[in-house]
């Protein structure tokens, strides 16, 4: 079985991952899967968390775009070079939608265990990464909005 590190934010939009969560491992384990679930506390638990994170074949996430991002520049920080897949939970998820990423949990895990990879680009400003937007000031909240 394929090792898979699911780290969520039970805080991330409506707050409805967390009661998917069996779902989820249930969709995943049947397609070759041995999942770790992970629930972040803070934007610093995310960090932490990846120092146990590199034996795992696939990073999940389940979040909107700001813990996708943390997920991700903590990959970078930690050496993490492993697929990355995504369930969209957040307010927004514009970088889920824009990646073509379903909201269903079964069709979010389907495309997790088709194994097809997409590749991005990553942004950086200073000492942090950025996958989708960069922004300050008042429009930091736009999409909220």
């Amino acid at each position: 079985m394929k090792k898979a590190r699911l780290i969520y934010n039970p805080y991330s939009g409506d707050r409805s991952f967390r009661n998917r969560l069996d779902a989820v491992i249930d969709r995943l384990q049947m397609a070759g899967y041995e999942v770790t679930p992970y629930r972040t506390i803070s934007i610093e638990d995310i960090y932490t968390s990846m120092e146990r994170a590199k034996d795992y074949d696939i990073i999940l996430v389940a979040g909107g775009d700001g813990t996708i991002n943390h997920v991700i520049n903590a990959m970078i920080l930690k050496e993490i070079d492993v697929p990355l897949g995504i369930f969209p939970y957040g307010t927004a998820n514009d970088f889920a939608s824009h990646l073509g990423i379903p909201r269903r949990i079964t069709e979010a895990c389907d495309v997790i265990a088709r194994g097809k990879l997409s590749e991005f680009d990553l942004g950086k400003i200073n000492d942090r990464y950025f996958i989708n937007v960069a922004a300050g000031g008042l429009l930091t909240d736009v999409s909220q909005k």
